[in-house]
């Protein structure tokens, strides 16, 4: 499992610091960068330990994106820490499990060269497992917020909603180096006279932005700058 850590950069005075936004109560720190990340992993593994020993369960990851633009951690540097949390998921169990022979093989392959990752076939099985269980998470977690919105917009359906996603879609993509960002808006909430008054209020504050039906339940807007 991933988790993202925040990174406050040291100076004279102070060693690097880090915070586990998704353990409250995690930190660490270290004299280089390369210290601190390497603290974190050790300092995370701790505290999913104690949770383990007080039969609490373990904490949901997030993503670095939903952290961004918390003011807590302005100015910080971002990172993930990859953490095995098959240890602290309590007891094991023998379950039979059936697959294709090929499929066996693969996987006996992908052990013999990783071992000190996955150790064995359950090690295996186990972090796949998780991997694909994180990734239903995130996707339940993702259709879930787009569902807030969607009735948040249809609630109130104005250009004003629209200014306000593609401006947030713009930060995003400027963080990671982009030029442009698109978002899509659907023909029953938003009327063409929506759109229109969304683009000029957007093109004042310097994008060049274009909008286009590709079908007839949805616009696509873009900006670039």
């Amino acid at each position: 499992m991933y988790y993202p850590i925040a990174i406050e950069i040291a100076d004279e005075q102070h060693a690097y610091s880090v915070v586990v936004p998704d353990l409250p109560g995690c930190f660490s720190a270290g004299d280089t960068f390369d210290e601190a990340v390497a603290n974190a992993r050790e300092a995370i593994e701790g505290h999913l330990e104690s949770l383990s020993d007080h039969g609490d369960p373990i904490p949901k990851t997030t993503t670095i994106e939903q952290h961004l633009e918390n003011p807590d951690y302005k100015g910080w540097v971002w990172a993930t820490v990859e953490v095995d949390i098959t240890p602290y998921l309590g007891k094991s169990h023998k379950i039979n499990v059936t697959l294709p022979e090929l499929l066996i093989k693969r996987i006996d392959t992908a052990v013999a060269k990783q071992g000190d990752v996955y150790q064995s076939r359950s090690g295996f099985l186990s972090r796949a497992a998780q991997y694909e269980l994180e990734r239903i998470t995130n996707k339940e977690r993702n259709m879930n917020a787009e569902q807030a919105r969607q009735q948040a917009e249809a609630a109130d359906p104005n250009h004003e909603n629209i200014v306000k996603r593609l401006t947030s879609e713009i930060n995003a993509q400027s963080k990671m180096g982009r030029r442009s960002a698109s978002s899509h808006f659907q023909t029953d909430i938003f009327s063409q006279e929506d759109i229109d008054t969304a683009i000029a209020e957007l093109e004042n504050l310097g994008y060049k932005v274009k909008s286009e039906k590709i079908n007839p339940k949805f616009y696509v807007i873009t900006a670039e700058w």
